[in-house]
């Protein structure tokens, strides 16, 4: 193959894909909250890898602010500007507690649109790791198949005693595929734990 084809090629085939997460700011965890919480945004992103729209799926008060304010701050690689890219953010802030709080969550489920990312239907907690004294934020990209399973897990921004429990949890989430055109595709979803150094009574 010539090199000017191969250029070409290459280029083509990195427009095509879909954007990767390149600086992924951490959100601020409400620190006076005895509870944990989930948030779920869609994200819309243009070719320059800007975020340009965020919509509220799911998340409430004190947690809603932080996430949204995170999501902002984050940058993507440059896609094909003919296409436009969604993307989703599930952000976990977990209690300081160090168990999980139960075998996980199972989320109220939007009627499907004919153009949508990956949307997540069940959440399990991360517990926290009993050999860590960290607190901070671990942040995850998932592939997700057209067929809304975890295709791929790539860590984002690492907290390096708290990564491998949020990796593991992760893997058990369960997702519905995204969508464009009304046929399900390979989508992009962001998960986000928060981790609070537990208190010991």
């Amino acid at each position: 193959m010539k090199p000017l084809l191969a250029i070409a090629l290459v280029r083509t085939l990195l427009a095509q894909a879909p954007p990767q997460l390149r600086l992924a700011v951490p959100p601020i965890p409400p620190l006076n909250t005895p509870f944990g919480g989930v948030v779920v945004l869609n994200v819309a992103i243009d070719s320059a890898g800007t975020v340009r729209n965020i919509s509220t799926v799911a998340g409430t008060s004190p947690f809603l602010k932080p996430s949204v304010d995170s999501v902002r701050r984050w940058k993507f690689t440059s896609v094909d500007s003919s296409k436009k890219f969604v993307v989703s953010a599930v952000f976990l802030y977990r209690p300081r507690q160090i168990f999980s709080s139960g075998p996980g969550t199972y989320l109220p489920q939007v009627p499907p649109a004919s153009n949508q990312p990956p949307l997540p239907e069940f959440i399990s907690d991360a517990p926290y790791p009993v050999n860590s004294i960290a607190e901070g934020v671990v942040i995850l990209e998932l592939k997700i198949g057209a067929n809304g399973q975890i295709e791929q897990i790539r860590t984002v921004h690492d907290v390096p005693s708290l990564t491998d429990a949020a990796r593991q949890a992760v893997a058990a989430w369960k997702f519905s595929s995204a969508r464009t055109g009304g046929k399900a595709v390979e989508g992009i979803s962001i998960a986000v734990i928060s981790f609070l150094r537990p208190v010991i009574h």
